[in-house]
């Protein structure tokens, strides 16, 4: 588990969905939760 910068989360979005055909929307689990625990919150 790693606290990462928005605005690097937002980079990495938009290189994922302009350089990897066929994907439109990247999604980030960011709750408080452990990263073990497998329900969206």
């Amino acid at each position: 588990w790693a606290h990462l910068p928005y605005d690097f989360l937002g980079q990495v979005s938009n290189r994922i969905i302009n350089e990897v055909e066929g994907i439109s929307r990247v999604v980030y689990d960011i709750s408080g939760k452990p990263p073990a625990t497998i329900e969206w919150e």
